[in-house]
């Protein structure tokens, strides 16, 4: 999980948040105020911190310009002297949300998660709006849990986790295209799928399609990319992670997350390659017995790496000697129309509409909307 920005927040212009600190605040030392943020946007720490120390030789106690200093600092690894100055900041005006949560991401790189819970909460009172305050805190929640249940301590990370979602779900309101926000919240998922075995399934899918959202947003998000591969793994689906690790090297960042997972997986393809030669060899002998799963695997197997002439061998075999499979058709009928093949995906859906009954209404939805749709652009 990376380490949250404190420079986030820095507001150039608006100086709201320090009302009453800055009321009557000498007209240069605001002037100095906005040159130092400036100079911190532009990573210049050095000048950003001779703007703010002569902003406080106009006004010796302006919020602004002792949180200014905090970040200067910060941003060249003084984090101890940059929690001075935050706290400066806070005792010139207790009401500055940006200071406490600087503060907070302070002792959140200290791994004191209780105190960095209780800056960020009071951050979000004074400006429930505060968005990187929120996802600190939501941050800090999921390091806390993960402490608690390195402890062996796991009843006690239910609560942090749920108030963990709460947070994220209020802030993809907030923020609907946040993709980092959208990574943590399927994090928080696939850890709480880890300890409570009694919501596994549904935490997983909510990761799953959280993970969805998330890449929507952005597909180069490292966040989504390093997820989507533990997710996948976790899944089985190794096709899927071994893709995800593949664009993380791409992109050139974020293995560093993922320190075991690549060997991990390629010792799952490696397995999952000799399982699928021993069902090749032995499907027709098992179906001859009366079971079809190993050719439904092969069949669900090559569509899911879209190997055209196994899929359509394989998967038609399967439905030849299982003509109620409303949901192998799917599956065939959806792979079809990604290989751009309309009449014979028609062909298929129509089939599964004309089952006389089927315990798999999710199939038949969607056949029912590809026939329609399939139909419309048919010459």
């Amino acid at each position: 999980m990376r380490a949250p920005s404190i420079i986030v927040g820095w507001m150039l212009v608006s100086f709201a948040a320090g009302c009453r600190a800055t009321a009557g605040a000498h007209p240069q030392a605001l002037a100095m105020a906005n040159q130092g943020a400036l100079y911190l946007q532009n990573g210049d720490s050095a000048r950003a911190r001779e703007a703010f120390k002569l902003c406080l030789e106009y006004s010796p106690n302006l919020d602004r310009c002792l949180n200014g200093l905090g970040m200067a600092a910060w941003q060249v690894g003084q984090l101890d002297e940059g929690a001075g100055w935050f706290r400066k900041a806070i005792r010139a005006n207790r009401d500055y949300a940006e200071a406490r949560n600087n503060l907070g991401a302070y002792h959140l790189e200290r791994q004191e998660y209780g105190r960095a819970v209780d800056l960020f909460r009071t951050a979000l009172g004074i400006d429930p709006g505060y968005q990187d305050s929120r996802y600190n805190l939501a941050t800090a929640l999921l390091r806390q849990t993960r402490r608690l249940a390195a402890r062996g301590q796991i009843s006690k990370t239910k609560p942090l986790l749920t108030d963990a979602e709460s947070q994220l779900i209020r802030l993809s309101e907030l923020a609907p295209l946040r993709a980092d926000a959208l990574a943590l919240l399927a994090a928080v998922y696939l850890e709480r799928a880890q300890h409570f075995a009694g919501g596994r399934q549904q935490d997983l899918e909510r990761a799953r399609a959280t993970f969805v959202q998330c890449l929507q947003a952005d597909p180069q998000q490292v966040d989504c990319l390093t997820l989507g591969a533990r997710l996948a793994y976790q899944r089985q689906d190794c096709d899927t992670a071994a893709a995800r690790i593949a664009t993380l090297r791409t992109v050139g960042t974020g293995l560093q997350a993922l320190p075991d997972l690549p060997k991990k997986v390629q010792a799952c393809l490696a397995a999952r390659a000799s399982e699928i030669v021993a069902l090749q060899s032995r499907w027709e002998a098992d179906a001859s017995r009366g079971n079809l799963q190993p050719l439904f695997d092969l069949c669900a197997h090559f569509v899911s790496r879209k190997v055209v002439d196994e899929a359509q061998a394989y998967c038609s075999a399967a439905m030849d000697r299982a003509p109620q499979a409303a949901g192998l058709r799917a599956v065939y009928a959806q792979f079809l129309v990604e290989l751009q093949q309309p009449e014979e995906a028609l062909a298929v859906c129509e089939q599964v509409l004309r089952l006389s009954a089927s315990n798999e209404p999710e199939a038949v939805t969607y056949c029912a909307e590809a026939v329609r749709t399939l139909r419309l652009g048919a010459p």
